[in-house]
């Protein structure tokens, strides 16, 4: 059971009951990954008939093995659930530090069930996990949500190692694109989950963890992280081009390709792409660099525009966002990318769906 916990939380939103699961190595074993972990707990207690945003449909935050260990990456977690977009099984991944705060906590993943009857959110620090009331929050932004929710934790908790997932009004609103936000900038984002979380009255999840994620052998296990590093160092131009401009790098290199999504992918190359991107917007809109949990990369892009246009602040936007928002849409101009980026974290959107659906709305 070297990486995981060995145990799960269970919620059930309708009765408010939450109890502490043993999870057997035999299970880890069998099935690798958060992804997988999650994806046979839906498949053994959902039945496929179930309707997505039905109290009968359950919805699973997973981390993996390797989360939380100080791995290069190491920081992923999972969302599975049955979509209310595709009416299968939905598996979304995020980032940052939602993940490892879990795994700290002394939880491997979450199993919610049922639907509350009024909004709540779910506070866990360690043993202490109780469900308190969210309806100070609802109808509220992701940003401000997790705003709120650290002030009230600063009485209680290190408010600087609070990790928040959170839904927006779309979520709220049971919209069938809607993302889950975590660490105000990264994104849960495909196939729905933030609807899944909105049909059950659950607004927000709040985690802290005091205790160490172990490995069979720390000496060993550090030296080989280390080693993968300067593995990864010496590849030619992927770290420093990460750090520099993000994944928005690949902009020119799939225009130059003939691929990129242009116009409701009616064409794979566009004119004056350059105004849209990596090096554009680093010259233009990027202010810093963040890195997710025990990750030296720090390949996410904080950017600002001050355009009054087009004002506001946020996380990238990363390529293909920039594609499907920007190429897609036929949109040549990275502030404006960007701002609609922005308010699609805020309602907490899906900007991969959100960008298809209007690029296929415009070419209609």
């Amino acid at each position: 059971m070297n990486g995981w916990v060995g145990k799960l939380l269970r919620v059930n939103l309708t009765n408010g009951s939450i109890t502490v699961e043993e999870l057997s190595g035999k299970v880890t074993d069998q099935f690798l990954g958060g992804r997988g972990l999650a994806s046979k707990v839906l498949y053994d207690e959902v039945d496929p008939k179930v309707e997505p945003l039905s109290p009968e449909n359950k919805i699973i935050f997973m981390t993996g093995s390797l989360t939380g260990t100080g791995v290069i990456g190491g920081a992923s977690y999972v969302v599975v659930t049955k979509s209310p977009l595709s009416v299968s099984i939905a598996c979304s991944t995020a980032e940052g530090y939602f993940g490892p705060e879990l795994k700290s906590a002394g939880y491997d993943g979450i199993i919610l069930e049922g639907k509350a009857p009024q909004p709540v959110y779910l506070s866990i620090e360690d043993d202490r996990v109780e469900l308190l009331s969210a309806s100070h929050l609802w109808g509220k932004s992701t940003s401000r949500t997790e705003e709120i929710i650290r002030a009230e934790k600063e009485k209680i908790w290190s408010a600087k190692e609070t990790s928040v997932a959170s839904i927006g009004p779309a979520g709220e609103k049971l919209a069938k694109i809607a993302s889950i936000i975590n660490d105000r900038h990264r994104v849960a984002a495909r196939a729905g989950v933030g609807a899944v979380m909105g049909s059950k009255n659950l607004k927000a999840i709040a985690v802290r963890g005091n205790q160490t994620v172990t490995v069979a052998d720390g000496t060993l296990f550090v030296d080989a992280v280390a080693r993968a590093w300067e593995k990864f160092k010496s590849t030619p131009v992927i770290p420093q081009t990460l750090n520099n401009v993000g994944t928005s790098f690949l902009v020119d290199l799939i225009n130059g390709s003939g691929v990129l999504p242009v116009n409701n992918f009616q064409t794979g190359v566009m004119k004056k792409v350059e105004k849209i991107s990596g090096e554009h917007m680093a010259e233009t809109i990027l202010r810093a660099n963040k890195g997710c949990f025990a990750c030296p990369i720090a390949c996410v892009q904080m950017t600002a525009v001050e355009d009054p246009a087009f004002q506001g602040e946020g996380e990238g936007p990363e390529y293909r966002t920039i594609a499907l928002i920007g190429a897609a849409c036929g949109i040549g101009d990275i502030a404006a990318v960007a701002k609609i980026s922005y308010l699609c974290d805020e309602m907490g959107i899906d900007t991969l769906s959100f960008g298809s659906a209007v690029a296929c709305a415009m070419e209609l």
